[in-house]
């Protein structure tokens, strides 16, 4: 009988992260410490607007805004800090009002489940599952952040990053999240929530996967595009992919068998319920919303 209870805890022990050097950690808290001062260069003074992003921006936050810009100018990766702390202080991710985007999520067309090896929490995107029928773009990208904000929300202690496993079985341009939309997530994602990304995997990538991709490819750096790799289950021979992505894959070198849904691969019989998965999806709160 199917699971319809999903992963929230990762399987224990989660690897620990890899060694700063004494300059890189001098340079996080440099970085750590400007924080109050890119606050008040914002004019940010509502006291719990104040509270929550200092409580946001930790050594751990500034480290990956520093790793996004090589370690080589804190300068820049002070700005990108200032811009996100501008854009959490208008836009608000870790407090989207739930039933505002629960529409989105009623078929399962974004679930969270499961951890890789590393403990990076697995976050699968189903395309091809019904969109609801008032949906909106700018409603598709709050669901799309909150998601992101749960998957952060369940990342173990030494994890910082996530994977998304994307099925693009039966996906066509009729059924596809529009280009505008992908466009804006992306835009959020390398802005606001750098070095996030561990692997995008694509399974059973569709024709129109590589159309989409070579549409993205001028706005994908080639960091991230490298980390964007392709599985499927049922493909003995695999076909070419775009350039500069990571290429082909096993998932179960990734990812523990009893961690995947059995349709992936794995042996967890995983059935997406929205009345059971919902409300054990909100018990995620981000860490800054307590």
């Amino acid at each position: 009988m199917a699971s319809l209870n999903p992963i929230f805890t990762a399987p224990a022990p989660v690897p620990p992260r890899p060694k700063l050097t004494p300059e890189q950690e001098n340079l996080v808290q440099e970085l750590h410490a400007l924080v109050p001062t890119l606050l008040e260069e914002l004019d940010i003074t509502d006291s719990d607007s104040h509270k929550r992003l200092l409580a946001w921006a930790t050594p751990s936050c500034c480290r990956r805004y520093l790793a996004a810009t090589s370690w080589r100018n804190i300068r820049s990766a002070a700005d990108r800090l200032k811009a996100t702390l501008q854009w959490r202080f208008e836009y608000k991710p870790d407090q989207i009002n739930s039933a505002d985007i629960e529409p989105e999520a009623r078929s399962g067309r974004s679930f969270l489940s499961g951890f890789d090896k590393h403990g990076h929490p697995l976050l699968f995107l189903v395309p091809s599952r019904p969109r609801a029928a008032d949906t909106t773009h700018p409603r598709q990208i709050a669901f799309s952040v909150f998601m992101l904000e749960r998957a952060i929300a369940a990342m173990p202690e030494n994890s910082e990053r996530i994977v998304l496993v994307i099925d693009y079985k039966d996906v066509a341009r009729a059924n596809a999240t529009p280009l505008s939309v992908s466009l804006n997530y992306l835009n959020i994602f390398s802005a606001h929530y750098p070095e996030t990304l561990a692997l995008g995997i694509m399974v059973k990538p569709s024709w129109y996967l590589s159309v989409l991709l070579t549409m993205l490819g001028p706005f994908l750096d080639p960091v991230t595009k490298a980390k964007i790799n392709f599985y499927d289950p049922d493909k003995g021979v695999k076909p070419s992919t775009n350039a500069g992505t990571g290429g082909w894959i096993n998932i179960l070198d990734v990812v523990d068998p009893s961690q995947l849904p059995v349709k992936y691969g794995g042996t967890f019989d995983f059935e997406y319920n929205h009345d059971v998965y919902w409300p054990q999806l909100l018990a995620l709160k981000p860490a800054v919303s307590a």
